[in-house]
């Protein structure tokens, strides 16, 4: 049995010679990894197989794209459909769809077509709760517009834009951090007091968990109210083409942040942000019998980088891991 550190050598050599087992090679394929999925290779004659068989138009199940219709529940119905019919696409057309999270299922292309806009919702009330990682930190979390745990075969993919209406976020997170400060809890641990603007750490744009053959590909994502691009214990991901526009002085959001995560591939990204553009992570503080799994095979090429505290860094989330875990899993991280 190869070990882990064999394992790393073969991935490195593999990726130098263009043969690295990542997602971008079945991405050359077909948007979707693993098994074809119905709908992204349909049969030519569409009286024998109707469009609407497999590709979900958000319209056709009450979103109106006007930017003031919350379409939160008319989007879900349209993934939920997609995901009953064993997978397929889901189309936001040219528009702007106001919408609270979406909770994303496997064997699916969530496709924002040009022109159109996933707009996320200013109202925290839009919001539901989960459980989820902040900061290095296990804890309640706002969903975020793109969330999803424990999937396979999903492409998040378009040219067009999620926006998430960050500046009330942003401003929420401001007065809560002066709450904080003058109530002394300058660690990361505590939760926010009672009546802080913000109850739970904030939403980010796209969230995923323990997901696996993952596409991020094509789309432009701004003004989010945290981290942009978070992908948390998922494995075999690839992240392409992706412009990440947020203000400079937007607080905490990091670009494309991959944590404890497995087999990454991060290219031809523009991110220009309020925080780190691109960071790799593993988790905050060692548990006791809860080790935070590390991040290896990562590899970030060809991307170009704007405004932020780095172009690609590690941490500030690097929790040491315990000697049991250490002997388990040799490499802690590895990136490029």
């Amino acid at each position: 049995m190869p070990t882990t550190e064999n394992a790393r050598r073969e991935f490195l050599q593999r990726l130098a010679t263009g043969a690295a087992a990542l997602p971008v090679a079945a991405v050359a394929a077909q948007p979707l990894f693993g098994k074809p999925v119905p709908g992204l290779d349909r049969p030519k004659d569409p009286a024998a197989a109707p469009l609407s068989q497999y590709a979900f138009d958000v319209r056709d199940f009450g979103a109106v794209g006007d930017g003031k219709t919350l379409c939160t529940r008319a989007i879900q119905a349209a993934v939920d459909a997609c995901a009953k019919a064993d997978g397929g696409k889901v189309i936001v057309p040219p528009g702007r769809f106001l919408t609270g999270p979406i909770f994303l299922r496997s064997n699916l292309e969530f496709e924002v077509l040009a022109g159109g806009t996933l707009l996320g919702s200013a109202n925290f009330e839009d919001y539901p709760t989960m459980a989820g990682r902040w900061e290095g930190l296990d804890r309640t979390i706002f969903a975020s517009l793109l969330t999803g745990d424990g999937l396979e075969n999903v492409s998040i993919t378009g040219r067009g834009v999620l926006d998430g209406q960050g500046a009330a976020w942003w401003d929420a997170h401001h007065k809560t951090a002066d709450m904080r400060k003058n109530l002394g809890l300058t660690d990361r641990e505590p939760q926010n007091p009672p009546g802080a603007p913000l109850k739970w750490p904030r939403p980010r744009m796209i969230n995923l968990y323990r997901s696996r053959n993952v596409l991020i590909r094509g789309l432009s994502i701004v003004n989010s109210p945290s981290w942009n691009v978070h992908p948390v214990l998922c494995e075999d991901v690839c992240i392409e083409g992706l412009s990440i526009v947020n203000p400079g002085n937007s607080p905490n959001t990091d670009g494309i942040a991959p944590d404890s995560c497995k087999n990454v591939r991060i290219s031809d990204c523009y991110v220009s942000t309020g925080d780190d553009c691109i960071v790799i992570k593993s988790g905050y503080k060692q548990i006791p019998r809860h080790p935070f799994a590390p991040s290896e095979n990562i590899v970030v090429s060809n991307c170009v980088f704007g405004l932020g505290h780095c172009g690609v860094g590690v941490g500030s989330e690097t929790a040491p891991q315990s000697s049991s875990a250490r002997r388990r899993q040799p490499n802690r991280s590895s990136s490029s």
